[in-house]
């Protein structure tokens, strides 16, 4: 597996699954502030990236949410579905 900076998302945000390469799994707990931080919409356009490479890939892919605090995680698992369902040049 490549580096998560290889793949376009920061490291410190956010490491690749590790593990099984069967099934990729994602657990965000917002950052800069843990639980309340929303991420930024680069970010997102990158994880959603990965999660269609690996969708392409035949390899199921799991994104959890847990800035949920203030809501963030609803809104930014929004984004993540738009961005990742999105075809390219839409």
């Amino acid at each position: 597996m490549s580096s998560t900076r290889e793949r376009g998302l920061p490291s410190c945000c956010c490491t690749d699954p590790g593990g099984w390469t069967g099934l990729a799994y994602y657990r965000l707990h917002g950052s800069p502030r843990v639980y309340y931080s929303s991420y930024e919409p680069g970010f997102l356009a990158a994880l959603a990236e990965r999660l269609k490479s690996l969708r392409a890939s035949g390899i199921p892919a799991w994104c959890i949410f847990d800035n949920t605090t203030l809501g963030a995680g609803t809104s930014n698992a929004l984004a993540l579905m738009d961005l990742a369902n999105a075809t390219s040049g839409s």
